[in-house]
């Protein structure tokens, strides 16, 4: 996972110049660079093999140095400096291998835009001293060649325990300290002393210069001398022996130990030790090393690669698995990073991989940063927005940094890009601006149609930080709060040449470059693969990736919506291809945004305006989607939110203005229509208690333009109320006048959602027994049976109690096995559309679980009349049948939607393997309503012959289509349907 820090430290680069001490090497030095002047354990250093010395031929553009001439000079080795410089030049080289030319050159100019001793504090466990000793030098002594100098802080607890216990002494501890009494004081000088030359010596048979530095660094008083008799707390700290040290070419290798004024030595915590130093030198690196090679979660048993602190460290500390150790090891860290500057970070990590871990953006152990909070925006124009920074991130974008963005047009200018914004908002849509602190990175989201998933318009990484932890931050939060999202990449190639414009890239410098770059866009069209759930290549330039969307026929959408010719097959990950550079552009269809049914919003802003909302009973499941829908709408707006529970606070899911929950009462309710201006009242209340509201507001004289919907089912089985199911009802209503205003111009119009199991039910047999293609198909002398299964939120806010317990575990409950209301509602309305001679009978029963929360699943059995069991005889005939009843339920929702102007809601799956018929899972969150299996059984069974019929199997998500998604629709069609 690509995620290391190097955005946090532009200034620090820009105060002390990009040219000092360190640059990368020419291509010349490179060219006369000897073979093999590294040992093997330096390469096992590296955490490469043997063969790897030789291997790498990339160029670089400037020159290497040592870190300061004058150390080499100091040590009376001028002579050697040439050679120094050669073996400099091999290492750069070898740590190509480990990561691409970009990264070692961030890394080298990062680490040495600080004084020498403030490349990095490291803290060396005293197992590492005993397990890796030679590893551990290794990795030193590289540092070293390549001009480092680490401050090394060692401790030797085992050493120490091993030592303790051949004298006959038990280590004792309190709260975690080691007691240390005169006697395990003596034992511990000798330990740390034999620690401290062991490493020392090891360093110095890897070729790298070390300095012990057993006392004088630390200065302390007593902790708790009662309590721990001599541990020390750290009070000051001797930089001078660290910076002579360093001044005459030396590693720094101190030991934990540290003195009174008075001289009386204490023993001090290593990682106190370190963290004390750190907060003196304030290095760019704190790290701790370990032979785990990094934090990991433990409920997961993964390792964690990056953690941001200001972003995640109060989240993380929540986490069940985060305790003991762990979590005071995290919350130590934190207290150190919190008082370093932001440019510092700790790093978690193994001997073996600290090169890897220090110079590549994949790292290889745990990285820690305070990092930076992440904002989003929901207008441009917001002043907290620095549209300055963003302006100079989009042109380091244009001007050729990492264009690694998705979906966003090419060399996009500032004022286009606003513009285009802006243009999403006017026609109902939204956007989301995600950007961090310092401006690094950038990510828009835009949520243009209604019908469709968000997509992502735009990603913008700093060039400095590459596809970095700081993207992976973001796309966290990203991945929270949009459970679908989709982008477009466009590649558009350029040819590789080299110097001579032959394009052969005979080893010149351009031809390496171009390899160099090459394996850059690599990592980023991986970091896209990686983190989408699947991509489609629409042409030989275009490429769309995508998360959470598990629909094909959503898929198919936005594809054809965004200009393909190609018919989308398997959602499939495909391999990335790496032969072509890579610009991005993006399509904006403007024609139909945040509406259900097909509107031409600028139109209807226009002739018709926005409409107000007033939802009484906000509370519940329902109330809380409808206004989520309110607030994504491109015509309608939350004017008024009625809950008693609530009232006071602000209503959260509404953020395109200010709006407190109220409570209104009956004696209220015409009156807060006309102060608050509303044109819509939902009644989004329990069966049975919104009569009162509705009488009242039937009896006032101001409400001849107030539309009043339902949510309950109150006013389901009556003829002056419209049944708010468009697919079906629409034109029926329109005939029959259904309206009770249709005589009388001083009443409010008054519509009836249905129910949610009613929905789904209506829909999946209508078209058998509406259309009149469909006549002959079904036996009315027989039932259709219904088995629903819902999710627990379809038991209400709060649950009746004699459900309570299903809902609390993974169970299934059936209820009301003869009574329930939607068979009634079912009944009663579809008598409306069918024929005497087709009545049907319905059976309905009803199930709750507890093993979700939303969505409905329903199989339904319609009994097949003669004709079909006739044609059905046979296996083709099965088949036969099967078609006619799919192309029939196919264009029956067609008509539907092209007749009444609405969006196509109703998806009919056609698939005949039950692995692919609609499954609950797949309707979550989604605004329609799934149909398919139209499995028929044949009669030819010489077992059981008891009729001929068809299973259904449909989908729907109660809370939307089946209760806030319709009720928009009829608002909708109630305001806006000339």
């Amino acid at each position: 996972m690509l995620r290391r820090v190097l955005g946090t430290n532009t200034k620090a680069v820009a105060r002390n110049g990009l040219q000092q001490r360190v640059s990368t090497p020419s291509s010349a030095a490179i060219a006369g660079a000897t073979r093999a002047r590294i040992g093997l354990n330096t390469v096992t250093g590296l955490g490469l093999s043997a063969t790897h010395s030789s291997r790498s031929k990339r160029n670089f553009s400037s020159s290497v140095s040592p870190r300061d001439d004058k150390n080499m000079a100091g040590q009376g080795k001028a002579s050697s400096i040439s050679s120094h410089h050669s073996e400099q030049d091999t290492i750069v080289r070898l740590l190509c291998n480990i990561g691409s030319k970009q990264e070692v050159e961030q890394y080298l100019r990062h680490f040495s835009s600080v004084e020498s001793q403030r490349f990095a504090v490291i803290k060396v466990g005293g197992a590492v001293i005993t397990n890796e000793l030679d590893t551990l030098a290794s990795a030193l002594a590289f540092l070293f060649r390549v001009g480092l100098y680490p401050i090394v802080v060692h401790g030797a607890g085992p050493q120490l325990n091993s030592q303790l216990q051949a004298t006959g002494v038990v280590p004792q501890y309190i709260d975690g300290i080691r007691v240390t009494d005169n006697r395990t004081l003596s034992v511990a000088l000798n330990v740390f002393g034999e620690e401290n030359a062991k490493l020392v010596e090891a360093l110095e048979r890897h070729g790298a210069r070390a300095r012990p530095l057993i006392r004088g660094v630390f200065t302390a008083d007593y902790l708790d001398k009662e309590k721990y008799d001599k541990v020390g707390r750290v009070t000051a700290v001797n930089k001078d022996m660290i910076e002579q040290a360093v001044r005459a070419g030396c590693l720094p290798i101190v030991t934990s130990l540290a003195e009174t004024p008075e001289g009386q030595v204490l023993n001090v915590n290593a990682d106190v030790a370190a963290g004390e130093l750190a907060r003196v030198l304030e290095p760019l690196k704190v790290v701790y090393l370990n032979e785990k090679n990094g934090l990991y979660n433990e409920a997961t048993g993964k390792k964690i690669s990056a953690i941001h602190l200001d972003e995640e460290y109060d989240g993380l500390m929540k986490q069940p698995w985060v305790r003991y150790g762990t979590k005071l090891k995290l919350r130590e860290i934190k207290e150190l990073l919190d008082g370093l500057p932001r440019t510092s970070s700790v790093a978690i990590i193994s001997a073996e991989h600290l090169s890897r871990e220090l110079f590549t953006h994949s790292g290889a152990g745990t990285c820690i940063s305070r990092g930076f909070k992440l904002m989003v925006y929901t207008d441009i124009s917001n002043k907290a927005l620095n549209r300055e920074k963003i302006q100079k991130l989009v042109e380091s974008d244009s001007n050729g940094g990492e264009k690694g963005e998705a979906g966003s047009e090419s060399g996009e200018s500032m004022t286009e890009f606003i513009k285009r914004l802006m243009e999403i908002k006017d026609y109902g849509g939204k956007y989301y601006i995600y950007v961090d602190e310092e401006y690094k990175v950038m990510m828009v989201i835009t949520r243009s149609r209604m019908d469709m998933p968000p997509k992502m318009e735009k990603l913008i990484v700093a060039p400095e930080l590459g596809f970095s932890d700081v993207a992976d931050n973001l796309w966290a939060k990203v991945t929270k709060e949009h459970k679908e999202l989709w982008w477009e990449v466009t590649k558009q190639p350029t040819s590789s040449t080299n110097a001579d414009g032959n394009g052969n890239g005979n080893g010149n410098v351009e031809g390496e470059k171009e390899l160099v770059d090459s394996n850059s866009k690599n990592k980023k069209e991986e970091w896209y693969y990686n983190r989408s759930q699947g991509s489609w290549a629409i042409d030989s330039s275009r490429r769309l990736f995508w998360y959470g969307i598990n629909d094909i026929q959503e898929l198919n959408k936005i594809i054809s919506t965004y200009g393909s010719t190609k018919k989308y097959g398997q959602s499939a990950k495909q391999s990335p291809q790496h032969t072509q550079k890579r610009g991005y552009a993006t399509t904006v269809d403007v024609s139909k945004r945040g509406t259900f049914n097909n509107i031409n919003v600028k139109e209807a802003q226009t002739k018709v305006g926005k409409k107000r909302v007033g939802v009484i009973g906000g509370r519940g499941y329902v109330g809380s989607e409808l206004i989520k829908i309110l607030n994504d709408h491109a015509l309608l707006e939350l004017g008024v939110a009625s809950s008693r529970g609530l009232k006071g606070q602000n209503v959260k899911e509404y953020t395109k203005a200010a709006v407190t929950y109220t409570s209104v009462g009956v004696d209220e309710i015409n009156a807060v229509i006309k102060q608050e201006g509303l044109d819509a009242v939902v009644m989004a209340l329990p069966n049975g208690v919104c009569k009162p509201y509705v009488d009242a507001i039937k009896e006032s004289s101001n409400n001849t333009d107030l539309v009043v919907l339902d949510l309950g089912a109150d006013y389901r089985f009556t003829n002056d109320w419209e049944y708010g199911l468009p697919e079906l009802y629409l034109k029926y209503n329109a005939q029959h006048n259904v309206q009770s205003n249709s005589n009388s111009n001083s009443k409010p119009k008054l519509i009836s959602n249905p129910g949610c199991y009613a929905t789904l039910l209506q829909l999946t047999v209508a078209p058998l027994l509406v259309s009149p293609t469909s006549e002959g198909l079904v036996d009315p002398t027989q039932p259709i049976v219904a088995f629903g299964v819902s999710g627990h939120s379809g038991a209400g806010k709060p649950p009746p109690p004699t459900i309570y317990n299903t809902i609390a575990s993974d169970n299934l409950l059936a209820y009301k096995l003869t009574s329930h209301i939607h068979q009634s509602e079912v009944a009663y309305n579809l008598a409306k559309l069918v024929a005497k001679n087709r009545q049907p009978h319905i059976r309905f029963v009803p199930h709750v679980t507890g093993g979700y929360f939303r969505g409905i699943h329903m199989t339904t059995h319609i009994p097949l009349a003669a004709a079909a069991t006739a044609t059905a005889s046979s296996r083709s005939g099965v088949e036969e049948v099967r078609q006619q009843v799919v192309d029939l339920y196919t264009q029956f929702y067609k008509q539907a939607a092209e007749s009444g102007k609405l969006a196509e809601l109703v998806k009919i799956n056609a698939a005949s393997d039950g692995s692919a018929f609609p499954q609950v899972k797949n309707i979550f969150d989604k605004h329609g309503v799934e149909i398919g299996g139209f499995e028929v059984r044949n009669t030819n069974d010489s077992i059981i012959n008891n009729g001929q019929y068809m299973v259904l199997v449909s989908t729907i998500d109660n809370l939307l289509k089946g209760a806030a998604t319709q009720a928009v629709q009829n608002l909708e069609l109630s305001f806006y349907s000339q």
